[in-house]
């Protein structure tokens, strides 16, 4: 196998599915529920709590803004380019990860009480977005990787995501 390839294998034991990947260890995987674990036990899908620093580690981020509030925890996240479905389904105290870099997300941020922003794909916003961002308060954050990356990458750290059937 050539270094620039990747295998993707599983196994599967009591119940779980073992994702391995062989020829790439950018990150660790943990053993994932089968989708009917998931549907039946309500544990599954609780979130934890995780600091804001933390998850600017998970997704090799960079604070764009906000540094003063690593400390932050927070319980979900939330990916979307639509900010009409951040403000129809995101919950309070959410990171939001987004793809736009315009005022429109600070302001919807605010409004759908979102907790921090993660620039996708190296996005830096223009210097007015991160001044109406400190002055809302919302930390800002950059990270090199895709929306997909980053959103299994939050999972793996145990945030759940703003559940469809309960808004908080």
């Amino acid at each position: 196998m050539a270094d620039s390839e990747v295998e993707f294998l599983t196994t599967k034991s009591a119940g779980n599915i073992e994702p391995r990947c062989e020829g790439l260890n950018r990150w660790p995987l943990r053993s994932l529920p089968s989708l009917l674990d998931i549907k039946n036990n309500s544990k599954l899908t609780e979130s934890i709590t995780v600091l804001l620093r933390e998850i600017v580690q998970v997704v090799e981020g960079s604070f764009l803004s906000g540094k003063e509030h690593d400390e932050l925890a927070v319980p979900y996240a939330a990916a979307s380019d639509l900010m009409s479905d951040v403000l129809a389904f995101s919950k309070p105290r959410a990171v939001l990860l987004t793809g736009l870099a315009n005022t429109h997300v600070i302001h919807t941020a605010e409004m759908a009480d979102i907790v921090a922003i993660i620039f996708v794909r190296g996005k830096v916003p223009a210097a007015e977005v991160i001044s109406l961002a400190e002055e809302k308060e919302i930390p800002l954050i950059s990270s090199p990787l895709t929306m997909y990356e980053l959103c299994g990458r939050l999972f793996q750290a145990g945030l759940a995501g703003c559940d469809l059937q309960a808004k908080a």
